[in-house]
């Protein structure tokens, strides 16, 4: 499944098509006016294009040497 265009998202004015981001956790919305960015409303319409997916866990290779990687 393709999370960025899942069409069951939570509601949020920060990924709506109607809302611009002011920053500062605010968003302008066409609808409602000035709304905050973890807010919503009967308004809302997902816009895929808005929403930025969470960042990808780096691993930890501090504690690894190179016998961790031996086939024997």
């Amino acid at each position: 499944m393709n999370l960025l265009f899942r069409q069951d998202m939570e509601p949020s004015c920060s990924y709506c098509q109607y809302g611009v981001s002011l920053g500062l956790g605010e968003v302008v919305c066409r609808k409602c006016g000035i709304m905050s960015s973890h807010g919503k409303c009967n308004s809302f319409r997902y816009d895929p294009t808005k929403r930025e997916p969470d960042f990808a866990v780096r691993l930890n290779t501090s504690d690894l040497d190179e016998g961790d990687f031996a086939l024997t």
